[in-house]
């Protein structure tokens, strides 16, 4: 089965009788990832996955069925998951998280960025919750991602893929965070990733460099 960055929201909005249709309408509007269209199947398997759940009011699911499915605080939303809406709301504001999510930034460092950046205070602890409810990286094969990072903010899937492929120092890069590196540091990186590359060309049939 495959997977999905926002996939506890997803389940959440399941368990609050949402149909397929208004689910994908919701993630639109959050400005969350879409299900992808050949993942016909996600949902249903998705639904399958979570075993039967008692119609009519979320007073009738019970608390360890909740919390089995990771979705407690979901549904008996404390003031940490409520404030993810302050990243819900504000497009840029969201660029920012997930290029720094993937990036695999600190909450901390993260936190501070939108409060200096954008005003947005919200706490460490709640971009550690905006991770797992709504943007939950770890789970996601490359096959998941290839098809995600282009239905991301912005046309150009490499500004993601690059934070992915290079850590917290290009994630904050990315966002205009002051990136502190010594130059030692820089230039070992530097001449190292050149020895890697050059290795890779001698061994490429008919190059010059063998």
């Amino acid at each position: 089965m495959r997977h999905h960055p926002s996939e506890l929201f997803i389940k959440s909005l399941i368990v609050n009788s949402k149909t397929d249709s208004e689910i994908e309408s919701i993630l639109d509007e959050y400005g969350l990832p879409p299900i992808d269209e050949d993942s016909v199947d996600y949902l249903p398997d998705l639904r399958k996955s979570m075993g039967p759940i008692p119609k009519g009011d979320l007073s009738q699911v019970s608390d360890t069925y909740l919390r089995d499915q990771q979705i407690y605080f979901l549904i008996h939303t404390d003031s940490v998951v409520a404030a993810c809406t302050r990243i819900l709301d504000n497009q840029a504001v969201k660029r920012d998280v997930y290029v720094s999510i993937l990036g695999r930034v600190s909450a901390d460092d993260l936190s501070m960025h939108l409060l200096d950046m954008y005003g947005v205070d919200v706490s460490p602890e709640t971009v550690r919750a905006f991770k797992h409810y709504y943007f939950n990286i770890d789970k996601l094969s490359s096959d998941d991602w290839a098809t995600i990072l282009p239905q991301l903010p912005g046309s150009d899937p490499t500004y993601y893929e690059s934070a992915m492929n290079g850590g917290a120092t290009v994630g904050a890069y990315r966002v205009g965070r002051e990136v502190n590196v010594s130059i030692r540091d820089a230039v070992k990186e530097a001449v190292t990733g050149l020895y890697v590359s050059l290795q890779e060309i001698r061994h490429w049939s008919g190059s010059p460099v063998r």
